[in-house]
């Protein structure tokens, strides 16, 4: 409502105006065609201060409200003064046109004074007609307002309170959306038979397992016997010639007694029988320990060593340190290549192994060993 009063306000601000504009022009004109010192003089001058008045007000008030917002001028009680006073001043001003003015105007012979007359008394009373209905809008509203809150008349015209009424207030009524409904002649052709709905079950749950677990009608409670009862467990030893309890060797001294009945039982334990090929024999694989457990050291035989030539004896004296060389090494044939020896597969047996030891080392050839050797001469 605060929008359709603004609205209004400025409508009636635009045609006062255009009116009074016309009505000062039209009364300057129409005042030449008068006598002077005549009534019809005065009225025209009535106007023409009306007029220009009403002009030199609104454009203040514009003016003002433009420049600041909250001024005296917006104000309800303002508004309702001024556009009051301005209304009767206008009417006032149209009835004595209207009474005064066609006498003078009309009468004279030249028609302009005349058509003037009729023009500023149409003017005036546009004029008035239209301030008066916005003042008596204006009163009504306030009036009205004023039973709510007494002190409307200071409140700005652009910043209305709301009703507070709640017929005013009341939003308006929601309308439920058009149902579209059959037309009226599928009616009496084929009524809709209504159907009892059935009732549904509800599926089965999926079995997780294929089998059944948990406690089943298949299944038997196994009832509680005592283990005395029953008959000791004598497993069947199959039939054969009884196969004599190896003794423990020399070998296995070395080893604690909890593991003697176990490397006894793996070192004469009898293959079974199992039929092979005379191409498919190899060679008996050695035990994949090698020579563990070791026999004791103390009763395996020495061995003496070969003795070595002393140093002394194998290094002879050079004499010339500078210009003598060592003498080129010994030329060897070259044997043809020889096939490439087989490599054997197996682990390496102890009696396979022969240690070989290289010949002792030629010292007589050194320079150092002949220059000693000739001083001890000397």
């Amino acid at each position: 409502m605060q929008h359709t009063i603004i609205l209004f306000r400025y409508v009636v601000f635009g045609f006062f105006i255009v009116f009074n504009a016309i009505i000062s022009s039209v009364a300057v004109w129409n005042i030449t065609f008068v006598p002077a010192h005549t009534t019809a003089n005065n009225v025209d001058a009535f106007l023409i201060f009306v007029g220009a008045s009403g002009l030199i007000v609104v454009f203040a008030i514009i003016f003002t409200e433009l420049g600041r917002r909250n001024a005296i001028t917006s104000r309800l009680w303002f508004e309702l003064v001024w556009t009051g006073i301005c209304s009767l001043l206008q009417l006032s001003g149209a009835i004595a046109a209207s009474v005064v003015v066609p006498q003078y105007s009309c009468d004279a012979l030249d028609p302009l004074g005349c058509i003037s007359a009729k023009v500023l008394i149409a003017f005036a009373w546009m004029n008035a007609i239209i301030l008066s209905l916005y003042v008596t809008a204006m009163a009504t509203f306030l009036i009205i307002y004023s039973k709510q809150d007494s002190r409307i008349w200071q409140h700005n015209i652009h910043n209305l309170p709301e009703s507070r009424n709640p017929k005013m207030n009341k939003p308006p009524p929601i309308v439920p959306p058009l149902t579209s409904f059959p037309p009226l002649s599928s009616f009496g052709r084929n009524p809709a038979s209504i159907v009892a709905p059935q009732p549904r079950r509800p599926a089965a749950p999926t079995m997780m397992y294929s089998y059944r677990s948990g406690l089943s009608p298949d299944y038997r409670i196994e009832h509680f016997q005592p283990t005395d009862q029953l008959p000791p467990f004598e497993p069947s030893a199959p039939e054969g010639p009884e196969v004599p309890k190896p003794q423990p060797s020399a070998h296995n001294a070395l080893y604690p007694k909890f593991m003697m009945s176990s490397l006894a039982s793996s070192s004469f334990k009898e293959p079974s029988p199992v039929h092979q090929s005379p191409s498919s024999t190899k060679t008996p694989t050695p035990p994949p320990l090698g020579r563990w457990p070791r026999a004791d050291i103390m009763s395996l035989p020495s061995h003496s060593k070969a003795p070595s030539a002393s140093p002394t004896s194998l290094i002879e004296p050079i004499s010339s340190r500078g210009h003598d060389r060592p003498p080129p090494p010994p030329h060897i044939p070259h044997s043809p290549p020889s096939s490439p020896r087989s490599r054997p597969t197996g682990p390496r047996t102890p009696g396979s192994r022969t240690v070989t030891r290289p010949q002792p080392l030629d010292l007589s050839e050194i320079s150092a060993h002949r220059e000693r050797g000739k001083r001890r001469e000397g």
